[in-house]
């Protein structure tokens, strides 16, 4: 999985799971998300998710299908410089 060319680390930097299914963003933070549109603020904003982490679960012989989470841990390019849409 790769945000803007960087590979993203694997858990649990940058995402924890907990044993309960919380995920919580951890250092070191991260955006997942990018505004294709960034260098031309005379357009909207164009948000696309650029990379995630795949989480399947399994319990008592039961496998979940697939869910794929963004991090929006650190500054993006949002204009109030928040991560993401």
């Amino acid at each position: 999985m790769v945000a803007d060319g960087v590979g993203l680390p694997a858990p649990p930097l940058t995402a924890q799971i907990s044993v309960t299914g919380m995920i919580t963003a951890t250092d070191p933070a991260i955006c997942t998300w990018t505004n294709r549109n960034a260098s031309d603020l005379t357009k909207a904003a164009a948000w696309v998710l650029d990379a995630d982490y795949k989480v399947v679960v399994t319990f008592q012989g039961i496998t979940s299908q697939p869910v794929f989470v963004g991090i929006g841990s650190a500054a993006g390019q949002s204009k109030d410089g928040s991560c993401g849409p």
